[in-house]
C-alpha cells in the first residue's frame, strides 16, 4: 500500500487490490472529483468495510494513514485499524486514531499511527459500524515508518472510539 491508491482488482499484481470480503476486488470504486486525491477512491457501503493486503517491516515500525470521509457524525464512527495476518502471531491490533475528532472544513478525517514492527504481512481495515451511513476512503498508506513519523505522530495507546464504536 505504498502509494496509497485503489487497485481495484488484482488476482497477481504488483501491489494487491483493496476487498470487500472475499475475493480481490473493490466493489464501490469512485473516480474523479469526489475523491480527495482527484484520482481514484473506495466507497464503503454503511455495515461494510474494506480490507487493503500490505506488507510489513521486521526491523522498523509502520506508519499508517489516510483520509475517510464519513457521510454522517464525526470521526470516531470509522473504524480503521491496521490488521495482524492472523497466521504468525508476532503483532496485535493496531488502532488507526482520528488525528481530530470532528471532519475539516472539507468533511474529511485525517488519520495516522506509528504502530510497532511485525514480521508478517499486515492488513488495512476501514469498516463502517451498524449505525453508520457509509463513507468514501482514499490515499491509505502503510509503509515503513521515517524518524520524522516517529517525531510527528502519536504512536498506538491513545485512541478512544466514539460511544456508537464502543457499543
Amino acid at each position: 500500500l505504498w502509494d496509497g491508491d485503489f487497485e481495484w482488482q488484482s488476482a497477481f499484481a504488483d501491489q494487491y487490490g483493496w476487498s470487500e470480503g472475499y475475493g480481490f476486488t473493490l466493489g464501490n470504486p469512485v473516480v474523479g472529483p469526489t475523491c480527495r486525491s482527484g484520482l481514484k477512491c473506495a466507497r464503503i457501503p454503511p455495515s461494510s468495510f474494506i480490507l487493503g493486503i500490505g506488507m510489513s517491516s521486521a526491523v522498523a515500525a509502520l506508519y499508517v494513514g489516510g483520509w475517510v470521509k464519513p457521510d454522517a457524525g464525526d470521526c470516531t464512527t470509522i473504524e480503521f485499524v491496521l490488521l495482524p495476518d492472523g497466521i504468525v502471531n508476532d503483532a496485535f491490533e493496531a488502532p488507526v486514531p482520528p488525528t481530530s475528532v470532528e471532519p475539516g472544513a472539507d468533511g474529511w478525517c485525517r488519520y495516522e499511527v506509528v504502530a510497532p514492527q511485525r514480521d508478517a504481512k499486515s492488513f488495512v481495515y476501514i469498516g463502517v459500524p451498524g449505525g453508520g451511513s457509509g463513507a468514501i476512503a482514499d490515499d491509505i498508506v502503510l509503509r515503513r515508518a521515517t524518524d520524522a513519523d516517529a517525531d510527528r505522530i502519536q504512536r498506538i495507546g491513545a485512541w478512544v472510539p466514539g460511544a456508537e464504536l464502543a457499543a
